[in-house]
């Protein structure tokens, strides 16, 4: 194994007092603090849910976490995946967000994450993970506009909470 280099996977529940500026600010400063503690990942959000997966050392995600588990915009915090890894499956990303467009695009079954049983939401999970693992997401429309400055009204329609299906 590379050093001590684990992921962990949560999913929290959404506390967002304006969703679009809340989020534009979670991946601002994860592209700040994340390579400060060796951090790499994703971010999904589905207008609900935080599901997000974080690679690096064990100190930098313990520490991450941490702070993550104090933070108001996340509630009913629940981790789902820890486990050691040979190397980093998002090598490139500070913090990764995928809009809920190009998660559905991914995972017709996203739906499920608001629903389902732990054991569920890790399956969908790691069965997304595995996709973008397998995608090159540089084409994808969410990645072009997250690796290019950050403008609120480019995410307006995807950050906006959606009505529960």
């Amino acid at each position: 194994m590379s050093g001590d280099l684990i992921s962990l996977t949560y999913k929290s529940r959404a506390r967002l007092a304006d969703p679009q500026a809340d989020i534009l600010n979670i991946v601002r400063m994860s592209r700040v603090m994340n390579p400060r503690l060796g951090i790499t990942g994703i971010l999904f959000y589905n207008g609900f849910h935080f599901v997000q997966t974080l690679e690096g050392p064990r100190s930098g995600c313990n520490e991450l976490f941490s702070c993550i588990s104090r933070d108001p915009r996340h509630e009913g915090l629940v981790a789902f995946g820890l486990s050691g890894i040979e190397r980093r499956r998002f090598p490139n990303w500070s913090m990764q967000l995928v809009s809920r467009r190009d998660l559905y695009e991914l995972v017709p079954e996203l739906k499920l994450l608001d629903d389902g049983d732990h054991e569920e939401i890790a399956r969908i999970h790691a069965s997304i993970i595995a996709r973008l693992a397998a995608t090159d997401l540089s084409m994808a429309r969410g990645a072009q506009m997250m690796e290019a400055p950050l403008r609120r009204d480019q995410w307006d329609e995807d950050l906006a909470p959606i009505a529960s299906a």
